[in-house]
């Protein structure tokens, strides 16, 4: 699924979602990447370091609503793609977040091909997330951590 494809079949309140890289100089990157990392920081989402912006859904008044970071590294036996997911509290009933994370995996597949044994592995801190991920994407959970957290795999 590419990202035209997400954003074709979704108009809430005229929101897209964009790939960072491939923002268009209609938008300030340093207003919408503020934006992000203030919603992260609302919604207790710690941005790792090595983590950079992938997506923003904005809408027309250059408003984030949310945004997708990434990390790809190695780790054992597989190149690891990892997100994170944030999405502001006030943005969160029109599921931005669903069309976030369905962009974040179609990134993930367009990447496959480049890396070797490309998998995706995230710590997931929302319970229902959790079983929206393993129930719609089929993930799978790999271990539990403190509270209802859990890192969660896709593609092994």
């Amino acid at each position: 699924m590419r990202i035209s494809d997400i954003n074709e079949g979704f108009n809430s309140h005229d929101i897209d979602i964009i790939i960072w890289d491939d923002m268009s100089d209609d938008y300030d990157p340093s207003i919408l990447s503020n934006q992000a990392y203030d919603i992260a920081e609302e919604s207790v989402i710690g941005i790792l370091s090595n983590k950079e912006l992938l997506l923003v859904a904005v809408d027309n008044s250059y408003y984030v609503h949310g945004a997708v970071w990434y990390a790809i590294y190695d780790d054992a036996d597989y190149s690891v793609f990892d997100f994170d997911v944030a999405v502001r509290p006030t943005s969160r009933s029109g599921m931005i977040g669903m069309r976030l994370i369905d962009a974040a995996i179609s990134e993930y597949e367009e990447l496959r091909h480049a890396y070797d044994n490309l998998i995706i592995k995230t710590l997931v801190v929302n319970p229902k997330l959790i079983r929206v991920l393993k129930r719609k994407y089929g993930f799978e959970i790999l271990s539990r951590e403190h509270g209802n957290s859990a890192y969660m795999t896709f593609g092994v």
